[in-house]
């Protein structure tokens, strides 16, 4: 890899991209068996690049691959170490993301949330979706960018980004996030706040209660 040194590294001193949001996108179990399986019939490749971070190795990408390591107690390994800001790290994980869990609507936006912050953060101004674009570059959509921050938004009003991020695909998602404002209002509904503006329980002057449009005293 160009500009990059490989040296010998403890798997001990291998810890995770600081961006990559472990609990919120987990590291996938037949993955990881899958990437033993291969590890242990060639060994070890090495698919892992990092930075140095004091006396620890931040990786950019290959967490799945680190997990494997460990759990096959492998003391140490080869791997490129480069020096990567925080934009590169970003973006590689950013990218990772995109291949790995590109029809998980929960990862894609904790993804461009952590770039939407890095860049507001860093450059001090308001980030939409033309400086996020033009960050992640053309492997990301549009669309994509966009329904992730529609969703980011809607977190802040009354549809809950939980409740939208459990749908199985963003088309979905999408769709859900939507139909809230297109719910007709029922004419019951119009009728009674429009007589009863105190919301008074029995829908008229105190002693009347009414029945299928019928008043009795």
């Amino acid at each position: 890899m160009e500009g990059a040194e490989t040296m010998k590294v403890a798997v001990s001193d291998l810890v995770a991209n600081p961006y990559r949001k472990i609990l919120k996108y987990p590291i996938r179990r037949e993955k990881v068996d899958h990437l033993k399986s291969s590890i242990g019939d060639t060994g070890f490749w090495d698919n892992i690049l990092a930075r140095k971070v004091g006396d620890e190795y931040q990786i950019a990408y290959g967490h799945h691959r680190l997990t494997a390591l460990r759990e096959l107690d492998i003391k140490e390994v080869d791997i490129p170490v480069k020096d990567l800001d925080d934009s590169i790290m970003i973006k590689i994980m950013a990218n990772e993301n995109m291949e790995e869990w590109e029809s998980n609507t929960s990862v894609i936006n904790e993804t461009i949330l952590t770039v939407k912050e890095y860049l507001a953060r860093s450059r001090g101004i308001a980030v939409g979706e033309p400086e996020i674009l033009k960050f992640l570059g053309s492997s990301w959509k549009q669309e994509t960018v966009r329904n992730a921050l529609a969703t980011i938004k809607d977190d802040d009003k009354s549809i809950d980004r939980e409740a939208v991020e459990v749908f199985p695909s963003p088309f979905h998602a999408q769709t859900f996030r939507r139909e809230p404002k297109k719910l007709p209002q029922r004419s019951e509904d119009r009728h009674q706040r429009t007589n009863n503006p105190k919301g008074n329980i029995c829908g008229g002057p105190l002693g009347q209660t009414r029945s299928k449009g019928r008043v009795f005293l």
